[in-house]
């Protein structure tokens, strides 16, 4: 706060023609310490708000945690990734991977529960879970002892707000284990070793859902039962060798693929305003460096052209004593 008894007597001062120069001179040093004042606080802000910690938040496979916005954080970019099936990497199901950009608010919780891989196969394999597992969408078992199928995978699940199981904001479901596999017991009695097959991906067209999040799981052994893997966990979680299905609104203009890594996980970035604005005025001005060097090129080139149209002029022409500079060009 700036003591500013002196305008008391401002009036005097004005009527006082003798004081009227001293007056507006302190007028005018007023406003320009105030201006200084002002500019050196508004660097401090932007000096403290450019040096934030703008590291990523990460989240790997089975964590559960909140994710709380930060001060002077107005976009975040997500990639989440759900949980594949149990299986080698060219054999399990995979699961959904969304990447999307949107705006937050200071303060708002973004609850975070990333699933796991299913596990593979060798006997019974359990699928993988949600997070902890307590809020469902998990992958499901297959209990199937005299088998190798995998169990599902578990999806990754974001929501907002205090009560985790409200307002999901998107689910990645996880895909199925690999199918298959085993021992074949004939009726003779001899054992055919089976190789293990492609388990089903998350979201995938042919994919059959359950009425609850959680993938089934393989309860069925006889037969060529024992070849079924568990289903991936999603918003509709798999039937039996099936991927879960995934949950992701339209108006998050997610980019979506499945990862073919296996490894479930969130991610969240948050980019600093005042560096992005800076590598645009510098990709700006690079840009048009380039162009600058590229006209000067074509310039260049042009120029060789026409000394060479006039060298060839001046060959042509030399018998009749024609001067190139004395042709006109059209």
């Amino acid at each position: 706060m700036y003591n500013l008894d002196f305008f008391k007597n401002a009036e005097t001062l004005y009527k006082d023609k003798k004081h009227l120069a001293s007056f507006i001179i302190i007028i005018i040093l007023l406003i320009i310490a105030y201006s200084l004042i002002n500019k050196n606080e508004n660097n401090n802000k932007n000096e403290n708000f450019a040096n934030q910690d703008r590291s990523p938040a990460e989240y790997s496979a089975g964590t559960v945690d909140t994710w709380i916005v930060p001060d002077g954080v107005k976009v975040a970019t997500f990639t989440v990734i759900g949980g594949s099936g149990g299986g080698s990497k060219d054999n399990r199901g995979y699961g959904r991977k969304a990447i999307f950009t949107i705006p937050v608010i200071k303060g708002t919780k973004y609850n975070i529960y990333v699933g796991t891989n299913g596990e593979v196969g060798n006997g019974v394999a359990h699928g993988g879970k949600c997070g902890d597992g307590k809020i469902g969408y998990n992958g499901g078992d297959n209990s199937c002892s005299n088998g190798s199928a995998g169990g599902g995978g578990g999806a990754t699940y974001i929501s907002t707000g205090d009560i985790p199981e409200n307002n999901p904001l998107v689910i990645c479901a996880g895909g199925s284990g690999a199918t298959g596999g085993g021992i074949n017991y004939s009726t003779t009695g001899i054992g055919e070793v089976i190789k293990n097959e492609k388990g089903n991906d998350a979201d995938d067209y042919n994919n059959i859902y359950n009425t609850i999040s959680n993938g089934q799981y393989n309860y069925d052994c006889t037969g060529n039962g024992y070849k079924k893997s568990g289903g991936g966990g999603g918003l509709l979680g798999g039937n039996m060798s099936y991927g879960g299905k995934s949950f992701i609104p339209e108006n998050l203009k997610a980019t979506v693929s499945h990862d073919t890594t296996g490894t479930p996980s969130v991610k969240i970035e948050f980019p600093n305003p005042l560096q992005d604005s800076l590598k645009t005025s510098y990709d700006k001005i690079n840009k048009s460096r380039f162009n600058i060097i590229d006209n000067q090129d074509k310039l260049n080139s042009f120029s060789k052209r026409i000394n060479k149209i006039k060298k060839d002029l001046a060959t042509i022409n030399s018998e009749n004593n024609t001067k190139p500079e004395d042709l006109t060009f059209y």
